[in-house]
């Protein structure tokens, strides 16, 4: 009998494992809804307003809800994900997934692949095992020494710190054959054209001409100077000749007459030697291009002994310097003397003029033996 206020609802059962009630078999009317249930699969059904049958409920299985149920399979977690996945379970904490888990010390064993991109913490004592190569930023050698060797493909010598290129500190290398290409020594570059690169014993120093000097020379470099003809060295300001400093002889070659009471420079006309042409045959000047301090010596032959004043005279850029002769009635032949002059090696010079008081004009003889000028170089500045 139906209850007051409720539509009744009628059931058909059947006790056949898997049957299923055919739409036909269930009737949705205003006098009631029909159901159908099979006792043996435990599944209650229905047919819904679109005529289909469906579902309505399940039993509850007894023992654990497997996945294909809608379950776990597990009856707790631990040792029944263990049975649930057919493999050992280690460690405690959260469930693991695939994406981007957070792990806590974890014993990784030996992965066949990780990439550690932006793995932090690694200790290099502990860490690493084998040799880091030179393509991934290591030296490929386990040890300093012999292990060079085989890295570089090349013998091993000496002992000590390992020489980098630049500044090194080498303590009594011994260089020996090969091709040197470029060597510095006290600011000057010494290379295979300056250099003896077999034996280092026999160098070669470099040269320039005046105008061609090193524009920022070191202290005590030395070098030849191709326009002085010889070598000079630096001494931390100027350049100092060392060798074959300005020199010459220059003669009378041809009789000079020197006026009475007047200074007559004698130009000595012929020379025995001037190497560097710092005596001018034409003017009697000397002007030696190396700054430095000159012993000068000057002779003069009268023809007839001069009985009053007779004086041989030294002038520096034209003024006189330096007296050379100089006597009152001695009645001489021969009158001269030397002196040491200093010269800026540009602009200074020096002649020899000759001054006689005897009344009338004298003649002095050409002669290489008794009328000369002769300086030479004896240091620099």
């Amino acid at each position: 009998m139906a209850a007051a206020g409720f539509t009744p609802i009628l059931i058909y059962a059947s006790s056949t494992v898997g049957n299923t009630p055919a739409a036909a078999n269930l009737n949705n009317t205003s006098g009631g809804s029909e159901l159908a249930i099979n006792i043996a699969d435990g599944k209650l059904y229905y047919k819904d307003s679109s005529g289909t049958v469906q579902v309505l409920a399940v039993k509850m299985p007894s023992g654990v809800l497997q996945p294909a149920n809608g379950g776990t399979g597990l009856t707790a977690l631990g040792t029944g994900v263990q049975s649930a996945l057919g493999a050992a379970v280690t460690g405690s904490g959260g469930i693991v997934l695939a994406t981007s888990p957070t792990l806590a010390t974890p014993n990784l064993g030996t992965p066949s692949a990780v990439t550690l991109t932006n793995g932090t913490g690694l200790p290099l004592s502990t860490g690493v095992t084998g040799t880091l190569g030179i393509a991934n930023g290591g030296t490929g050698l386990t040890a300093l020494g012999t292990g060079v060797q085989g890295a570089l493909s090349a013998a091993v010598t000496g002992s000590g710190n390992m020489v980098l290129g630049t500044n090194p500190s080498l303590l009594s290398p011994v260089i020996s054959g090969g091709t040197i290409s470029n060597v510095t020594v006290g600011g000057a570059t010494l290379n295979t054209s300056t250099i003896n690169t077999s034996t280092l014993n026999a160098p070669t120093l470099g040269s320039w001409a005046t105008s061609g000097r090193p524009a920022t020379p070191a202290t005590g470099q030395v070098g030849f100077n191709t326009t002085l003809g010889g070598f000079e060295g630096y001494n931390g300001s100027t350049w100092q000749l060392i060798t074959n400093g300005p020199v010459f002889s220059a003669y009378l070659s041809t009789n000079l007459s020197v006026p009475n009471a007047s200074f007559t420079t004698v130009v000595y006309q012929s020379t025995e030697f001037n190497p560097q042409g710092a005596y001018n045959t034409t003017n009697g000047q000397f002007n030696p291009k190396v700054p430095g301090y000159y012993l000068i010596t000057a002779s003069l032959r009268w023809q007839s002994a001069i009985t009053a004043e007779t004086l041989l005279t030294l002038y520096k850029n034209g003024t006189e310097f330096k007296r050379l002769w100089d006597a009152q009635s001695a009645s001489p032949y021969n009158i001269a003397g030397s002196a040491i002059v200093s010269f800026n090696g540009t602009t200074d010079y020096a002649t020899v003029a000759a001054f006689q008081d005897q009344g009338t004009s004298q003649t002095a003889v050409a002669s290489e033996f008794s009328s000369y000028f002769q300086a030479t170089f004896l240091r620099s500045l």
